[in-house]
């Protein structure tokens, strides 16, 4: 796990603007946070960031705890940019060479990674352009290389996407995809829930700073399929039964409690079965497990620490899936 969050609090003044009991966020994936203004999503960013520091709880990074005397390393390892970030008034290459010059990257490194995080962004060309001379659009993409060039282990983005066009939108979509392929992991905040969907493996929703219930679990993206009675939604690698009053969506949501895991095929008029492989076992809560099925699609299943091991399941084993086309959720 790259964090884990323990009874964290965090208060400005006499208000308490984050209360979070547990979280883990895992490595290699895209995380979204979620809320109305005001939820505390930018402060869990800060936190993340080490750069705001709880009242009260614990922050672990990668197994370890994070203290005022370690908080160094954690920013060297993950970097925060700002919803409106701030570009010098120099080149495209000044301001993304910046922080690597703060570093004392050799200049030759300097070149080769400033070159390497403008091309993964699409901004290649404008090199030698001045910022004041670039587009709101291209200022994101810019500041976005600029963080990139410092090859955080986790990039972290406060509403990445907020006052973007329609072309930014997609190319920034594509940066994410490159982040999410090359191994990194990114979190970022946003109240478009159609992008949450599109892109995150994992949804955090924050309420009054604390967190919510998420209906987002099991997301995929695909069309619809009527074949006589029966009616499917085909991921392009899987045919979910789905119910037929399923309105028209590109994507749907099934819910983690709402999946039975089991070592033989169970008896059932659940219309949904599949069998997979289990590849991974996190704790969620205490006593709570979310455990990891590659069964076409990778599913998500929720359930007990006592239920696991009364299945007497280790990562590896095959397992099959069951769950009722009443499950399946439009969005």
């Amino acid at each position: 796990m790259p964090f884990v969050l323990q009874d964290v609090d965090v208060k400005f003044g006499d208000r308490n603007v984050l209360a979070i009991e547990s979280l883990a966020i895992r490595p290699g994936s895209i995380t979204v946070v979620m809320g109305p203004n005001g939820a505390g999503k930018t402060t869990l960013l800060k936190v993340l960031a080490g750069l705001t520091n709880p009242a009260h709880g614990s922050l672990a990074y990668g197994g370890a705890q994070i203290t005022p005397e370690n908080v160094a390393l954690l920013r060297h390892k993950v970097c925060l940019l700002h919803q409106t970030p701030l570009l010098f008034d120099t080149t495209v290459f000044e301001n993304v060479a910046f922080g690597l010059k703060a570093r004392r990257v050799p200049k030759a490194d300097i070149l080769q990674a400033v070159m390497q995080a403008l091309a993964v962004v699409g901004c290649l060309d404008l090199m030698k352009r001045r910022a004041r001379e670039l587009s709101g659009g291209e200022l994101k993409r810019v500041a976005i290389a600029r963080a990139l060039a410092l090859n955080p282990e986790v990039l972290l983005l406060d509403e990445p996407l907020a006052n973007v066009d329609q072309m930014t939108t997609k190319a920034l979509e594509e940066v994410f995809g490159e982040i999410e392929k090359g191994g990194g992991t990114l979190i970022f905040s946003t109240h478009d829930p159609r992008l949450a969907h599109r892109l995150a493996h994992e949804i955090v929703v924050l309420t009054d700073g604390r967190l919510s219930p998420s209906p987002y679990e099991n997301l995929f993206a695909g069309r619809p399929l009527t074949e006589g009675e029966t009616s499917w939604f085909d991921t392009g690698r899987v045919r979910i039964a789905v119910p037929p009053a399923l309105s028209n969506t590109g994507h749907i949501s099934i819910g983690s409690d709402e999946i039975l895991l089991s070592r033989e095929p169970l008896q059932s008029s659940a219309r949904n079965v599949f069998q997979g492989r289990l590849t991974r076992i996190e704790e969620r809560t205490k006593g709570v497990l979310d455990v990891a099925v590659v069964a076409g699609e990778s599913f998500t299943v929720r359930l007990t620490h006592q239920s696991l091991q009364e299945l007497g399941l280790t990562v590896g084993d095959p397992v099959y899936i069951t769950f009722k086309s009443t499950s399946v959720k439009p969005l």
